[in-house]
């Protein structure tokens, strides 16, 4: 019978339970009861602890009885962790998607169009080291490395960040591409991203009449003048 409690117990998910044994008052004997309950809840795992209890609740006369959580509980709780991690880790990844799309976006066109390195002026400077800043703090840095080869101006970039999103995970960022541009088009390029444990290798080359970009995934193609969303030249950017 004492089973069959804590089975309903368990099945029902109640972690804590009144046994009311009664003092034994009007008997010749004395009460044994009591006795016998302690010692029939020390044998089960699923106890976690007993105690006498309250007066309004029965007394010397009652135990309360507190439970372990059921097996189905348990894997119940766990499944609800994993979901919330899971939906805080995309949150994360959205989040750090739209701030380097935002200091790419920034950094990018807004000081390559006062630099001229796509606006059909000479390039002064062969080099462009930015500081990224998250708030107050360092974070990384983005650099462009310029060279004029001909008609042809070749471009590498390089992107290391370091941060933490919301106290909850470390974020590591690694981006290097090489770019290849002619009267402000682009002719053909390279790049590699690390986030974390993921890597990404995106590469496109211009065949005339079609720009191909593949990666693991397949093939797409474009038709006409490609630039990439930050390298533009200054007459578009001003427009």
């Amino acid at each position: 019978m004492r089973l069959a409690v804590l089975r309903d117990c368990e099945v029902h998910n109640v972690r804590c339970a009144l046994v009311t044994h009664g003092k034994g008052e009007g008997r010749l004997q004395p009460a044994k009861l009591k006795s016998c309950v302690n010692h029939w809840l020390r044998q089960f795992n699923s106890v976690l602890a007993f105690h006498t209890a309250q007066r309004r609740d029965g007394g010397m006369g009652a135990t309360y009885v507190l439970l372990k959580k059921s097996e189905t509980e348990k894997l119940k709780t766990a499944e609800k962790t994993i979901e919330k991690v899971k939906q805080r880790m995309s949150y994360c990844n959205g989040t750090l998607k739209k701030l380097i799309f935002v200091l790419i976006l920034a950094y990018g066109a807004v000081n390559f169009s006062q630099a001229g390195v796509l606006g059909g002026r000479n390039i002064d400077d062969k080099l462009i080291k930015f500081d990224v800043f998250l708030g107050s703090k360092k974070v990384g840095f983005h650099t462009f490395y310029f060279e004029k080869v001909g008609k042809e101006l070749h471009v590498k970039s390089e992107a290391n960040m370091s941060f933490r999103v919301f106290l909850f995970k470390n974020i590591k960022y690694l981006h290097e591409a090489n770019e290849v541009w002619q009267d402000n088009c682009l002719l053909k390029f390279s790049s590699k991203t690390i986030k974390g444990d993921s890597e990404l290798s995106v590469e496109g080359k211009n065949f005339g009449d079609k720009f191909i970009v593949s990666n693991l995934s397949g093939e797409n193609q474009f038709s006409g003048c490609i630039r990439s969303f930050c390298l533009l030249g200054t007459r578009i950017i001003g427009s």
